[in-house]
């Protein structure tokens, strides 16, 4: 049985870099960034917030109705 490396079904071409170059419109990278920025928001309000919040508090003298 032959590698699948050694086996070609169709013709080949070479891949060049330009390829690879990702082009879009601006639009486009401003809606990615428009629906990216929100889901990183709500990932670092879940984890990150989470487990330093108890630190600030304490630093600033908070408690959790307000100023000590």
């Amino acid at each position: 049985m032959a590698d699948e490396a050694t086996r070609v079904t169709g013709p080949t071409r070479t891949v060049s870099r330009r390829s690879w170059r990702i082009s879009a419109h601006p639009v486009s990278w401003m809606l990615l960034a428009c629906t990216t920025l929100p889901v990183l928001m709500t990932s670092i309000d879940a984890t990150i917030l989470a487990s330093v919040l108890p630190f600030v508090k304490t630093h600033f003298g908070l408690d959790d109705t307000g100023p000590v």
